[in-house]
Order: C-alpha cells, then structure tokens, then sequence
C-alpha cells in the first residue's frame, strides 16, 4: 500500500529520465566543487592568450547559467587570485603552483583535460596559433574542453554552434542531473580522434580543430607565385617535368614556408582533367603506372629539399582525380603524407563493400598510399550530390562504416575535410549532417546504436515530435540508393532507379505530411527546406509517369508543384549546385526539375 513505481519507457530521454529521478527521490539540486557551493566560483581565463580561451571561458558561463541557473562571473586572470576558482587555460595560476597541469602528458594537440584540485577546477587543453617552431596550427584544446565538459557534466545538448542564430534558440537542449559535484581529485580526459576537423559545410556544430597552419593551392599558383588565387584552378596542370617550371614552382614552396608560419604544404594537381602528354610525362606515367608519374616525383624532390632546411615540416599530397593512383617503383621522402581525396567513390555504399566496383577500385588506392607512406594519411571526403545538391544524398546507412575506415587507417596527426554545400541553405537535412559528422569525427567507433540514438536525437531537436517519419524517409532514400553505384558529379538518375523512386512516391509523401503535422512553426519552417530535397527528387522521378503520360490533372499538378520548387529555392537562397553562383535560368515548368539550369 501507498507504494510508488518507477517505470520508464525505452524511449525515455535523458532529460526525461532526469526529471523522473528528480522528482522521484525528492533530491534537493546540488552544484558544488570539492564540497563548495558553485555559486561561490568565478571563471578566470589567462588575459595574453589566444581568442577562443577566453571564448571558452564566456561560453562555460553562458551554458552553465541556462542550465542550472547559476551565473558565474568571468574575469582575466590579471585579477587576485580568489578562493573559489574555475581555471580556463593556462592561466598565471599554474605560474605560481596553486595548480599544476603536464600538458606534455596529452597525447595529441587535441587532447585536454579537467581537474579538481582542492577548491580549483581546472579545464585545460593546448591553446596557440604558433605552437612549436614550424608547427602553426590553431589549437582550441580548452575550448574544445569547454564544450566537452558542458555536454558531460551539465547536461547541455548542443545541435548547433550557438542558439544566438535566428530561428535556432530551440537547438540547444539542458538535461542536467540533479546532483553534480567535483570531488577533490576529479579528473576527466579526452579529446576528438581526428587531429584535425575541417567542414566545407553549412552547420558545423563544434567547429574547431580546423588546421590554418596548411598551406594548399592548386599546382598552377605554386608555378606563377600567384598564391591565393583561384585564377588557374580549372586550366591544364602544367608540364611538371619542364625543367624551369619544377624551378619555379621549387622556389616559391621554399618562399612561402620561409616567409609565412605555415606547418604544412599541400601540392595537388588543377581542378582540371587535363593534364600534360609530352614525352618526358609520359615516360613518367608509363615507369610508375599512375597518372601521378610526375607531380609526386615532383612532390619528392621538393620534400627532400625542404626536410633538409626544415626538419620536420611536412609536405602533402593531394591524391586526387586520376593521380589518386599509387605509383610504384618510387620510395617516397619520410615528410611527406598523404591526403587521399574520395571523389571517385561511391557514397552511396560503404567503402569496404566488395559488390560496389567504384570502391574496390577506391579501397586498393587508399591502402597502396598507406602502405607507401607507412600510414601517413589524411581524408578529404565528400558529401552532398554535387552536379545538383538539392539532390538527397543516400549515405544514410554508409557514413559511419566510411568513417571508421578512415579511422583504421589513420595515424596520430590524421584530419579530414568534409566537403559538401557551404554558404546558403543546404536542403538535403544539412545541419542533422554537420551534426552527425561532427560527432563521427569526434568518435568514429562509436556503436550503430549511438549512431542511430544521435541521429534521432538530431532529427527531433530539429523537427519535432514527428522525428520517426523522416527516420524512415532517411532509410528508404539509403535503400533507393543502394540500387546504383555513383559518383559525386552524377545527375540524380545517376543515383536513383527513377521507377523504383516513382513506385514509392504516396509512402514517402504521407511520411512527410505526419512529419508537418507533428511540428511547431519553427520546426515547419526547417521541414520546408529539408523537403525539398525530396520534392525535387520525386518530381524529377515522375515526370514520365504524372506528366507525360499523365492525366490533365496530373499534369497540372506537376507544373504547379515545379513553380512551387522553383520559387521556394529561388526566394530562399537554396544552393542547387556545386560552386555556381548564379539563378536559375529559362525555366519551363513543364519539364523535370533535373534539366533546369542555372545562369
């Protein structure tokens, strides 16, 4: 009698079952550092640092008090020294002992760590834009602490960078625990397994990591000494076994890593698939049975110069295109790495999967560079459908398997790019995806049901109660996809069996409509964007079917929906394609949306 049950569903959320607990046990909130109360702490950060620490400090403050309430101030540690301390960064009190932090302990440049020691709380990691003598990365290790120990310790869920972004004040959720303390001796490590996290895309969450200490032009701006320029990205890669031109272009790498604080130098060909067909090149070619024969004979020429004058300095080259083969019968100088650049395969399988032949293809290149270089790799991979990225890309059930495989083969200093829309508005789901990259990249061995868990966490925080209808939407589009193998520059048909698309049409717009109707106002506004996508996609699959051979009805429902498309994308700043800035042109809405173009 009078006995209460505590009986939560598997669907149950963290803040749920937090509230739950809370109001089952009766438990008084507690915040307290070493037995003291938080609210008797201020947050100090070292006064001569670089920005993001003290950008780190404020954002500490800023999430801490949304949630749980409690403002804490935030001072440079020019001031005294106080009893009740939050320490962000090297701040002068680790110059007078009162807490002690071995960075040298960390294993990486992204590692950091957070420690109570008696009445301080210390969140530390490596902060310089000018670390070492050669090595000029950005180096955001307390920020990155930051945001880590907010999520871990104080429930903040982040589904965007900042909540300040209009329309986005829903994006960040708090589920804090009832009781949070740091015991005296408390110590919490870790760090994002990548070295580096570069986004080419629109909606990045934790947006740090990025490398600016890497200096990468196409071979062109290496020739002309025009560095910066995007003036020769699309002409012919220049003969790279003329004498004058392996000078010059030699000159001005030494130039740039004299005369800058670079840490890194790239070298790839133009953005071009021409390349030179003189004798000397083609000897190239034929003695190392790869297109590459003579920019990565270049490349090792300029590396063995450069690690004479700069021991240390690495020297990186760009696999891309048709040098994305391995050469053989060359030993490459120990500088240099490689950054393989997946454009050639196929998204939409796994990259290990032995029935896709893009990926075989891919896979064999991947793993004669590592074994080339003793595992020296970094990762440019793609995402997005790139000749239009309105396009759904089917990756849904492949990006995790494909970045796991970039974990197997990286090596302490590994980064990757993800390369997809940026700038604009993304209409495939693009902020869900810089939100499960970012997590990937931070924890590529993360299980399939911490994937899926996020992945739907991300979808509601988005979309709203109706989150299940668009999961399945995902599954299906991954389960369309697999039908095909593609490119990145594939037209839709290049990725979809338009009758297969077309036979599903009713099931997947009915998923749509209870996603709309499960959503509040700001909610509807992001599904907007994110169907059209899948508009496009129908409308390109059914205009055999609803137009063509269709009724009048039919067809006068398929010219309304394409103005509709077309005016929604148009007056919203949707991207369409890859790189083009431009609208779109002559538009007959009585034709598929994958023949329109942009002007």
């Amino acid at each position: 009698e009078g006995i209460l049950y505590l009986n939560p569903q598997n669907n149950a959320m963290r803040s749920e079952c937090s509230q739950m607990l809370s109001n089952f046990l009766y438990i008084e909130p507690v915040y307290e550092i070493n037995g003291n109360d938080l609210s008797l702490y201020t947050i100090v950060y070292p006064a001569n640092t670089v920005e993001s620490v003290e950008e780190g400090a404020l954002k500490l403050s800023k999430y801490i008090e949304k949630s749980i309430g409690i403002k804490l101030p935030v001072v440079s540690d020019e001031t005294k020294t106080g009893e009740y301390e939050i320490l962000v960064g090297k701040t002068n009190r680790e110059d007078s002992d009162i807490v002690k932090v071995d960075r040298s302990s960390f294993t990486s440049d992204n590692a950091f760590e957070v420690t109570a020691q008696g009445n301080y709380l210390v969140v530390a990691g490596v902060d310089s834009d000018k670390h070492d003598s050669r090595y000029a990365k950005e180096l955001d290790g307390s920020f990155t602490a930051v945001h880590y120990l907010l999520e871990e310790k104080f429930g903040v869920e982040f589904y965007i960078q900042d909540e300040e972004e209009t329309g986005c004040e829903d994006l960040i959720k708090y589920s804090p625990d009832p009781v949070i303390s740091f015991d005296n001796g408390y110590r919490y490590t870790d760090e994002p397994f990548f070295n580096y996290r570069v986004f080419y895309m629109s909606g990045s969450i934790l947006g740090k990591g990025q490398e600016k200490g890497n200096l990468s032009q196409n071979i062109s701006n290496y020739l002309t000494g025009n560095i910066g320029s995007y003036e020769n990205n699309y002409n012919a890669t220049p003969c790279l076994t003329d004498k004058t031109n392996k000078e010059k272009i030699t000159d001005t790498i030494l130039r740039c890593i004299e005369e800058s604080d670079y840490s890194k130098l790239c070298l790839a060909i133009n953005d071009s698939s021409e390349y030179c067909k003189c004798t000397d090149c083609n000897a190239l070619y034929r003695t190392h049975k790869s297109r590459c024969g003579p920019i990565i004979t270049l490349t090792n020429e300029v590396a063995a110069k450069v690690k004479a004058l700069y021991p240390g300095f690495e020297i990186q080259f760009g696999a891309y295109t048709y040098t994305s083969t391995p050469p053989v019968g060359i030993e490459l100088v120990d500088n240099i790495s490689i950054e393989y650049i997946t454009i050639e395969g196929c998204a939409g399988h796994a990259y290990n999967d032995p029935d896709c032949a893009q990926n075989v293809t891919m896979m064999e290149e991947m793993t004669g560079w590592y074994e080339l270089t003793g595992g020296k790799l970094h990762f440019w991979d793609h995402s997005g459908a790139f000749v239009k990225f309105i396009t759904p890309f089917p990756d849904w059930d492949s990006t995790l398997t494909n970045v796991r495989i970039f974990a197997d083969y990286s090596f302490e200093e590994s980064g990757i790019l993800i390369n997809s829309v940026f700038g604009g508005k993304h209409p495939d789901f693009g902020k869900i995806r810089a939100y499960m990259f970012d997590l990937m990249y931070r924890d590529p061995y993360m299980s399939e049901e911490e994937y899926n868990y996020h992945l739907n966490k991300g979808l509601e925080a988005y979309y709203g109660a109706g989150w299940k209808y668009l999961k399945a939407y995902t599954e299906i589009i991954a389960q369309m996809g697999n039908e095909k193998c593609h490119k990145f520059h594939a037209p839709a048909s290049g990725y979809y069996n338009f009758e297969t698309v077309d036979s599903r049409v009713d099931e997947i717009d009915a998923l749509w409509e209870k996603a709309e109707n499960n959503a509040n106002s700001l909610q509807l506004e992001r599904l907007t964007l994110a169907k059209q996508s899948w508009i496009y996609l129908k409308q390109s699959a059914t205009y055999n079917s609803r137009y063509v051979n269709g009724t009048n009805q039919q067809r006068s429902e398929y010219v309304a929906i394409n103005e509709a498309l077309y005016n929604y994308v148009t007056e919203n700043d949707v991207i369409w394609t890859e790189a083009v800035h431009g609208s779109l042109v002559n538009v007959d809405f009585t034709k598929s949306p994958d023949t329109w173009q942009i002007g």
